[in-house]
């Protein structure tokens, strides 16, 4: 880690990134979607852009490389991309939404509108020591940095990996997960329950906003690879949180079935802010 300013610049752009970790089907995707429209209808100045590890991931895995079918084989099945491949497509698309940030803040017709700010969440990554560790060395998260934010929404209910059920049904898929629907076009998060969508007289879940039907990730909605993602988060996403806790970027938001989405929209805002306490290099090095 190195001793950057605690507000990163390209040109006079701020940057902050924001970490968010959490089980699936958390509220990571919901929370990312209500902080872009929150700072969008509070003027230009602060730009919040999404960035799924999961999506990039994807995006790369549709395309009809031999790269990209190794990956597809391997996401289908619920496994983890190699973290060399996620830490490039996550620095690639930070490094290309910067530079056409800056660019357009230069455009002669946008002085009055200028982004002084860019947040970039993160969701999903590192999920692993190894991510962290990669991350770490690459810059892509500085702990110390006073700027970059690593989020842990909690909702309970550990997951222990020995307690999983061998053979899991569509019954053992935890309802926050066989619940949600996404937007396509937009991907703007809805769920059954906590965030319900319209249906169309068809009987469709729809997008209230666009009127665009509503999709379920496949791996939403397969037993044995929402079995397989609770495992793995398990096994690995405990030990990151656990070497992040004692460091000036971690805040943790504890979520229950009464806490609202809007809630956790406040809490997070008041979270954004940097700590002045400076980490132990020592700490994240255990893991």
């Amino acid at each position: 880690m190195n001793d950057e300013t605690p507000e990163q610049s390209h040109s006079d752009l701020q940057v902050q990134k924001l970490f968010l970790f959490g089980k699936p089907g958390s509220g990571k995707g919901t929370l990312t979607q209500d902080l872009i429209q929150f700072h969008a209808s509070n003027g230009r100045q602060c730009l919040v852009m999404s960035l799924s590890a999961g999506d990039l991931l994807r995006a790369e895995a549709a395309k009809t490389t031999p790269e990209g079918k190794a990956l597809k084989a391997l996401l289908d099945e619920g496994n983890y991309a190699p973290t060399a491949t996620t830490i490039r497509l996550v620095q690639e698309e930070i490094d290309r939404q910067i530079t056409a940030v800056d660019q357009l803040n230069h455009a002669p017709d946008h002085i009055e509108d200028r982004v002084s700010k860019i947040l970039f969440i993160i969701d999903g990554y590192p999920r692993d020591e190894k991510q962290l560790q990669s991350s770490l060395q690459s810059d892509l998260l500085n702990t110390d940095s006073g700027r970059d934010i690593c989020l842990f929404l909690d909702v309970g209910c550990d997951v222990i990996p020995d307690q999983l059920p061998q053979n899991p049904s569509v019954e053992h898929i935890p309802h926050r997960l066989r619940g949600r629907w996404n937007n396509p076009v937009t991907g703007a998060p809805f769920h059954e329950t906590i965030r319900p969508p319209r249906k169309n007289a068809a009987g469709n879940f729809e997008d209230p906003d666009t009127g665009e039907i509503l999709k379920q990730r496949g791996d939403d909605t397969d037993p044995n690879s929402v079995n397989k993602r609770l495992h793995l988060y398990a096994l690995h996403v405990p030990k990151v949180l656990e070497a992040l806790r004692d460091t000036p970027c971690y805040r943790q938001i504890s979520i229950n079935p009464q806490t609202t989405p809007g809630e956790v929209l406040q809490q997070a805002n008041a979270l954004l802010q940097p700590k002045a306490v400076k980490a132990s290099p020592s700490r994240i090095g255990k893991i």
